[in-house]
């Protein structure tokens, strides 16, 4: 398999790398298939949910990585530049710090392309801290916020603190709704349960039922607005109980972010608007919406409570609705990008005294923080060969 799984299918369904051709400026079709090859090998990178984001070194041409687990927003980087740890000299820089599932890391873009490269190019020109500000993607594929959250405690103890963190976060959440408790079996259960009986028994099996083309996607709408628009008793009161459980835990990511000190910014990532009839002329492979019908409804569901009980999540989402190009059913191109880049983008003003007195009150109010590792620990061993070892429960693509 050259490619990623999802992309093999794509691939093998009639999906073309010319439909992505004029979403990658100045680069062919070649490149591109370099780019989601080098994506494949990323996927080895070790992904534990307590602790370890980088264990072993994963770079290629157009993926590259440095300790304690970020990805590079360029090729031409320095890895190690500039590390962001609780050293008194960091005072000459300020920190952003990233926060995201695959749309964040940049699934199928190059170093350059994601959101904080982006980021980062603006802060760059910022005439105030053109030389102090540094943004780092701290991302993985299939991350939900209780990731982020578990990954972040862990790079505070060890040492790595900003000065800000950016979260975006709802696909993976909603595709991977689970509560601490087997009311997730429960709410798979229903949506698989509904959508089989939905759609005819003769769709191959596959992660999620899927139409077999992007015309019979686009001729089932009908069916699948309904569905999606019927939203029962049961689907609504869980998706609720879901939503409500994930802004606590945002509430709690967010005290103990400013409980260093650290500055904390939290929005629902923007999504193509799947009952549009015109979806197919934002994103560019409408195939991908088939194979993940099953996903969608949850995401549908999720962004919609939120809607109603926590508006203010949506400013990102809605602001840029119908206005992205998506390279499939969720993740963005690289003007895309760019864009959410330009929206998160917000000049410091911060005094110079104010954050050195910032500095020093975390180091006398928590002593405990261990000084950073500069270089990654070991990977294990099994025999002769190097393992990728990852406590996550959740599947890296």
């Amino acid at each position: 398999m050259i490619y990623d799984k999802f992309l093999n299918k794509l691939l093998a369904s009639g999906f073309s790398f010319n439909d992505w051709i004029s979403l990658y400026p100045n680069k062919s079709v070649e490149d591109i298939k370099v780019i989601c090859k080098d994506y494949k090998l990323s996927l080895f990178r070790t992904v534990s949910r307590g602790g370890i984001l980088l264990a072993s070194q994963c770079s290629s041409q157009n993926y590259n990585y440095s300790w304690p687990g970020y990805r590079l927003n360029s090729h031409l980087a320095i890895k190690d530049e500039c590390l962001p740890t609780s050293h008194p000299n960091r005072k000459d820089f300020y920190y952003i710090f990233v926060m995201g599932g695959s749309t964040v890391h940049g699934c199928y873009l190059d170093d350059s392309s994601t959101i904080p490269a982006h980021l980062q190019s603006l802060y760059a020109k910022d005439k105030y801290k053109s030389k102090a500000i540094r943004v780092f993607n701290f991302s993985a594929n299939n991350w939900t916020l209780d990731n982020m959250f578990s990954f972040f405690r862990t790079l505070i103890l060890q040492g790595f603190l900003p000065d800000k963190v950016v979260t975006l976060y709802g696909v993976n959440d909603a595709v991977n709704m689970s509560w601490p408790s087997d009311i997730s079996n429960l709410l798979d259960n229903l949506y698989k349960a509904h959508f089989e009986r939905s759609i005819s028994s003769n769709t191959p099996s596959f992660d999620f039922p899927y139409f077999e083309d992007s015309s019979l996607f686009f001729q089932n709408t009908g069916l699948f607005r309904d569905w999606v628009s019927s939203n029962t008793g049961h689907r609504q009161q869980l998706t609720k109980k879901f939503c409500i459980w994930l802004e606590a835990n945002n509430k709690s990511f967010k005290r103990f972010a400013m409980t260093f000190g650290i500055s904390y910014e939290s929005w629902l990532q923007p999504i193509p608007n799947y009952l549009s009839k015109n979806i197919d002329s934002y994103v560019s492979c409408p195939l991908s919406l088939g194979f993940n019908c099953s996903a969608i409804v949850r995401i549908h569901d999720l962004y919609t409570v939120y809607s109603k009980l926590f508006r203010r999540r949506l400013r990102l989402a809605n602001y840029f609705s119908n206005r992205l190009q998506f390279l499939d059913f969720c993740h963005y191109s690289e003007d895309s990008c760019r864009k959410i880049a330009t929206f998160l983008y917000q000049p410091l003003f911060h005094d110079d005294k104010f954050l050195n007195f910032k500095l020093m009150f975390n180091r006398i109010l928590h002593p405990s923080l261990y000084s950073a590792l500069k270089t990654p620990p070991s990977s294990p061993k099994l025999g002769s060969s190097t393992t990728f070892v990852s406590d996550t429960n959740y599947p890296l693509y």
